[in-house]
């Protein structure tokens, strides 16, 4: 009886061993990811995500920016779904807007698009969701960073959540399943 049960067992065991190995990596991600960004990580959907926003947090602000000298909000989220999700999406916040799906503010999920009105004349501000209340974003004071939309600024200044489409719903769609 003994030998047929380990006969039964042992092919399953490879499916085990990689089963525990992806809870661990993801575990060890979210406690590090926990660390850097100042908050409790506790999933992680697309650790591609966390790598390109680590990769250029503290990076100094600067308007129309696009490189590690200095970086603008759009630009920062345009090269974040270039290297995370492989969409391309226009520099500009309020184009990244008008590309967006309304979502309600309970709908949101990791990588996600946050929008605010900061100069008092429509979107002039966005981040990505990452999960429990926290965006990446790039500040004018601080640089590339995570914030809580429960800050009373951006409570203050938050106009919409979106689900970036550009026109096309293969990204939607794969947000959506998430």
């Amino acid at each position: 009886m003994k030998k047929l049960y380990l006969l039964l067992c042992i092919p399953l065991l490879p499916l085990f061993v990689q089963a525990q190995s992806r809870n661990i990596v993801e575990s060890n991600l979210c406690g590090y990811y926990s660390q850097l960004f100042g908050y409790e990580v506790k999933n992680i959907k697309n650790p591609k995500l966390y790598e390109t926003i680590e990769e250029w947090m503290g990076t100094k602000y600067l308007y129309a920016g696009e490189s590690k000298e200095g970086i603008d909000c759009s630009g920062f989220v345009s090269i974040i779904f270039d290297k995370a999700y492989n969409v391309s999406m226009p520099a500009n916040s309020k184009e990244i807007y008008d590309f967006s799906e309304p979502i309600r503010t309970s709908e949101l999920k990791e990588g996600d698009l946050v929008f605010f009105n900061t100069m008092g004349h429509g979107i002039s501000h966005l981040g990505v969701y990452l999960g429990d209340n926290r965006f990446a974003h790039t500040s004018f004071l601080i640089g590339v960073t995570v914030s809580d939309l429960s800050n009373p600024y951006f409570r203050k200044t938050y106009t919409a959540a979106g689900r970036y489409t550009g026109g096309n719903n293969a990204y939607s769609e794969l947000i959506q399943k998430q």
